[in-house]
């Protein structure tokens, strides 16, 4: 997304889009989120746009895909893991309240245990919001492919399953802190007796449906977490 432009020469194409955006739906009742971000060209401007936007909200998807620098060459990813971590902390000095999300592949033809540490690492350090994670898988014909040193199917799962566990403990901790707090939510799925919404930064939560409708904004008491889950209450104003 934060590519937009670009191909033709526009440096900063995709912070003119947020701003017409901006601008053309100042008068609408709405929230807008974009997915997802290439972290080569995410840029201290965007994280401005947003910060000075009434509608734009606060949740960046950066897809990190390995915390080792010859992992990230590797890949042909075009930045390095200084220039991610820097990225991140602009945005959480901007925008404190910033949900963030990321992709991660482990498994990848070359990769070390002590890069699948520098993963772990970095892991630890950013304390995503929201991760999917993925064991590399070889397709014919991609450059890929052609690597040496491609993993036993054993260990990429292993490697996962240790990341995936460090995420869980993280996304755990984190889910605590919401316990307590009064959030505005947009309401965008409602089955039956439940439904749920997203705060501006990307945090599911739910609760009784209670004749909610769709693209309702409402403000949540958040009374729980269980299983991975946030649960709230109406508050009455």
């Amino acid at each position: 997304m934060n590519s937009y432009g670009l191909d033709f020469g526009l440096k900063n194409g995709f912070e003119f889009l947020l701003q017409a955006i901006d601008e053309n739906f100042q008068s609408s009742s709405i929230w807008i989120r974009f997915l997802t971000s290439h972290p080569k060209d995410m840029r201290a401007s965007i994280v401005d746009s947003i910060k000075n936007s009434s509608l734009l909200t606060h949740y960046f998807h950066l897809p990190i895909q390995s915390g080792s620098d010859s992992i990230l060459a590797a890949m042909n990813r075009g930045y390095t893991r200084d220039q991610y971590l820097g990225v991140i902390k602009y945005i959480r000095q901007t925008l404190p309240d910033s949900g963030i999300g990321t992709d991660i592949i482990v498994g990848f033809p070359g990769e070390t245990e002590a890069d699948f540490l520098d993963t772990l690492h970095l892991v630890q350090e950013v304390q995503f919001d929201q991760a999917f994670t993925y064991i590399y898988s070889p397709r014919s014909g991609t450059a890929a492919d052609q690597l040496p040193d491609h993993l036993p199917l054993a260990e990429k799962k292993k490697r996962l399953q240790v990341l995936n566990q460090n995420l869980t403990d993280i996304h755990q901790k984190k889910l605590m802190t919401w316990v307590g707090k009064k959030v505005q939510i947009m309401i965008d799925q409602i089955e039956g007796l439940n439904a749920s919404g997203r705060t501006t930064n990307n945090q599911r939560i739910f609760l009784p449906n209670s004749n909610f409708f769709l693209g309702q904004v409402i403000t949540v008491l958040v009374v729980k977490s269980l299983k991975g889950k946030l649960y709230g209450e109406l508050v009455f104003s």
